[in-house]
């Protein structure tokens, strides 16, 4: 169900093949909305006989899309306009790619893109990253920013984004309380902060990837890695060992594969092969979950593996998640 009800998109059409579909990202919120049809705000009036509950509302319908306690202080959406601003303003290059609005109005999101791409080693297509910003009206009530690979263009991708903010620690969700509208500048300068990170994070990503793929990483080494790894002791109980040699195995079967490789053997090779096997043998069930476990960097044996891997090349100090996995 993808609960759209406007939108506009940049150059590729939404898969319901709703909403309007424009050349150029938009450089302002305000240029989005023009384009999206998205000429109304909301507001909070009290409910009649009801003390301590308010009832928020469109401007343009006045029909209420959210009952709330009265300390419910709603984002409105020129505030919310000027975070998505602020968003343009710090990521120089930026555009707005896609602006929704879903479910009645109770959620309008906002997909910025990033002008600068993730790379992945013996990968040329190119990995575009987006800052994802959504103004809820319902039980996840909210303002909530973070960064993705995904642009939500539905309730559905809407979901799946939050997961990402979620679990990447790159996330952050201000809450409709009193306090919001007396420290605005503090979330604005909060979301500005969180971009950068966020950048930040990106591009030690790209770094490390690089020098992987040209790290020499050799059999001896790679026989030196699985043992520190997921060590085969006689100790372990039968059923452990069955899990360990299952996990050694699927990584054996990546290793070997031609997908995996960059140029000659490296360290790049061997993360990509860990990364593989694990969602061989510990598949997620849902792709919310899988979703879950990519970003944050796979499974504790994936996570164990990519740490294991940096020490062994003198990259202790960094970290490793898998976004190129999406």
């Amino acid at each position: 169900m993808d609960l759209f009800e406007k939108g506009m998109f940049v150059k590729t059409p939404a898969w319901h093949e709703k909403g309007i579909v424009v050349p150029n990202w938009a450089s302002s919120f305000a240029e989005a909305s023009e384009l999206a049809g998205l000429d109304w705000d909301v507001y909070s009036t009290a409910i009649p006989g009801i003390p301590g509950w308010a009832a928020i509302r469109r401007s343009d319908t006045e029909e209420p899309i959210w009952v709330a306690p009265d300390t419910y202080t709603p984002v409105t959406h020129r505030m919310f306009g000027e975070v998505v601003d602020e968003v343009l303003r710090v990521e120089v290059g930026s555009g707005i790619d896609a602006l929704t609005v879903l479910d009645g109005g109770r959620s309008i999101t906002a997909t910025v893109f990033l002008p600068e791409p993730l790379k992945v080693p013996g990968d040329d297509s190119q990995l575009w990253p987006y800052y994802n910003l959504s103004d809820r009206h319902d039980q996840k009530g909210g303002l909530r920013t973070g960064p993705g690979l995904i642009r939500v263009v539905c309730a559905n991708t809407q979901r799946v984004a939050e997961s990402q903010m979620d679990v990447s620690s790159l996330g952050r969700v201000f809450r409709h309380t009193k306090g919001i509208t007396a420290h605005w500048d503090s979330v604005k300068e909060a979301i500005s902060n969180d971009l950068r990170f966020a950048r930040q994070v990106m591009n030690d990503f790209n770094e490390t990837a690089q020098i992987l793929a040209v790290e020499p990483f050799g059999k001896e080494k790679v026989k030196q890695f699985k043992h520190r790894w997921l060590p085969v002791t006689t100790s372990m109980s039968p059923r452990s060992r069955t899990y360990t040699e299952s996990l050694l195995k699927s990584f054996d079967d990546a290793y070997s594969t031609s997908e995996t490789r960059v140029g000659n053997d490296s360290a790049w090779a061997v993360y990509q092969a860990v990364q593989e096997a694990d969602q061989h043998s510990f598949p997620s069930r849902s792709r919310e979950g899988l979703v879950r476990r990519q970003w944050a960097g796979g499974s504790d044996y994936a996570a164990r593996g990519s740490k294991v891997l940096l020490d062994m090349v003198g990259l202790s100090s960094r970290r490793l998640a898998a976004p190129t996995s999406l």
